[in-house]
């Protein structure tokens, strides 16, 4: 796999997962909601005060679970984007380097006028 389709791949799955966080922030936050807004027929009780502080603690774990997903989706657009780039890039500094060569290569090969045979080698 190369690097393009690796990152396509991490942002794929970090958007992904960013829904995810973001639902399930939304089913916590809907469930805290409703434990505190509960009341007891007969006025304030032990059991009504310990729902409302649950439902306190789920309010924040919902906002904890949206600010998860948005890192997640940031890090993976973040590394998926940047894995994209350096392939485009690899691929330019290749084709660049090849062409280096190439010139090089021709330009040797037409400065140089006399070729060296076996017998113009010294002896051992």
């Amino acid at each position: 796999m190369n690097k393009k389709n690796f990152g396509i791949l991490i942002i794929c799955l970090g958007i992904l997962s960013g829904i995810l966080f973001f639902s399930t922030g939304l089913s916590i936050g809907k469930t805290g909601t409703s434990m505190t807004e509960l009341q007891s027929v007969s006025g304030t009780s032990v059991a009504e005060a310990y729902y409302q502080n649950v439902g306190e603690l789920a309010i924040g774990l919902s906002l904890f679970m949206y600010a998860m997903g948005l890192s997640v989706v940031t890090v993976s657009v973040g590394f998926g984007g940047k894995l994209i780039i350096q392939e485009s890039l690899d691929k330019k500094l290749e084709d660049q380097i090849i062409k280096n060569r190439s010139s090089n290569f021709s330009e040797s090969n037409l400065s140089s006028t006399k070729t060296e045979t076996f017998e113009d080698l010294p002896e051992l």
